[in-house]
């Protein structure tokens, strides 16, 4: 089961964040490196450089040098609260920040991954030698996490972000011993997770045996999942398209772009909008369970990607966008040929799914708000 421990934490040496922390590198916009990099040191310079990984790399030793990144005295575990509203709504999520030790039968991943990210966050990783960002996990078992010591806090895209510090060994020791019984579920960084364990194959034995990561009660009721909508780059809708998804979907035109009911899709290409609702939506049998084939994004895979297009290549030809309204306007200006819109995926299906040892599609769960980048690390030279 999970092994936990508290670790040194490379931290900012100033309490308000607000100014250095970003989201995660993946969900950075070239137009949001752009107004990061405005301050000189914001921590995009550490995890999406705009020079190079290696000049990544120096800024972090700059900084620790020059004492602006400081590593506690301390080995600790870091409560995490991220308060956020959600359909009008205030919600508090509670983790806690530690590092734990890389053991793939602790772990149930849930989500297939793509090559490029991974490659390009190996190469970050070996030249900082750092673990600049952590993973989420999810836990089943009641544990009471206390908020002693506050110690930075900082506001990123409209989300407060409060960290604490727990140095107490006979506290980390009761928290570990609790999570001891527990297998954990990746939430959110399966890239980063992978890239690990390959680090750990490269390296062998030291820091890089653990990982950081954000631990979050399963059950938490400020846990949301967003959809993930999907964008068709160089494909068309053409007769021979459309007669196979006829054969597969009702369809039907819609005045308005909206989020999709449970199995099924909105599809923009520019000029309308097309609701599709699959004829036989039980594909149970095919290679997974009937759980699998309840998602709505692994009905998709096979009843869009595959058999509607015929795409094999999904890296070069299938991109991912939170917002509907963003991706309506990138058909509109014609970068990408089609934008569908997907039903999010609930936490209960994530479970189903991943206890039957199954792996969901790319992008099926968008976990929010999205963990801080900055607000915490873990040095892996010792």
């Amino acid at each position: 089961m999970v092994e936990v421990k508290g670790f040194r934490g490379l931290r900012y040496s100033f309490t308000d964040v607000s100014d250095v922390i970003t989201q995660p590198y993946d969900k950075i916009s070239e137009t949001m490196q752009g107004e990061y990099y405005k301050k000189p040191h914001s921590y995009v310079r550490l995890i999406l450089n705009r020079e190079s990984h290696e000049s990544a790399a120096n800024a972090l030793r700059e900084w620790m040098k020059s004492g602006i990144l400081k590593k506690d005295e301390r080995e600790a575990i870091y409560p995490l609260e991220q308060e956020f509203l959600y359909k009008g709504k205030k919600l508090v999520r509670r983790g806690f920040i530690a590092i734990f030790r890389l053991d793939e039968s602790a772990v149930i991943k849930h989500e297939k991954t793509l090559s490029k990210p991974k490659e390009d966050r190996l190469k970050l990783l070996r030249a900082a030698q750092c673990d600049l960002e952590p993973i989420f996990l999810l836990y089943e078992r009641d544990i009471e996490v206390k908020s002693v010591e506050r110690i930075a806090e900082g506001t990123e895209a409209g989300v407060k972000n409060t960290l604490y510090r727990i140095d107490d060994e006979e506290e980390i020791s009761r928290i570990k011993n609790n999570l001891l019984h527990e297998k954990v579920l990746i939430a959110d960084g399966h890239h980063r997770y992978e890239v690990a364990l390959e680090y750990l194959k490269e390296k062998g034995r030291g820091p890089q045996e653990y990982k950081m990561a954000v631990f979050v009660n399963m059950r938490d009721p400020a846990l949301v999942i967003l959809p993930t909508h999907r964008l068709f780059y160089d494909v068309s809708l053409g007769d021979k398209e459309e007669s196979r998804m006829r054969e597969m979907f009702e369809i039907s035109e819609i005045k308005a772009i909206r989020e999709p009911e449970k199995h099924e899709f909105v599809m923009y290409d520019g000029t309308k909008y097309l609701s599709l609702k699959p004829k036989n939506p039980d594909l149970e049998g095919q290679g997974h369970s009937k759980e699998y084939w309840a998602l709505d994004t692994a009905m998709f895979q096979r009843l869009v990607v595959e058999k509607g297009f015929g795409i094999k290549d999904i890296e070069s030809h299938v991109k991912y966008v939170r917002d509907a309204s963003e991706g309506k306007a990138m058909v509109d200006r014609k970068e990408c040929n089609l934008l569908f819109l997907l039903h999010p995926t609930g936490i209960d299906e994530v479970k189903k799914v991943s206890s039957n040892g199954e792996v969901m599609p790319q992008k099926s769960t968008d976990f929010y708000p999205k963990l801080p980048s900055g607000m915490v690390a873990y040095d892996l030279r010792g």
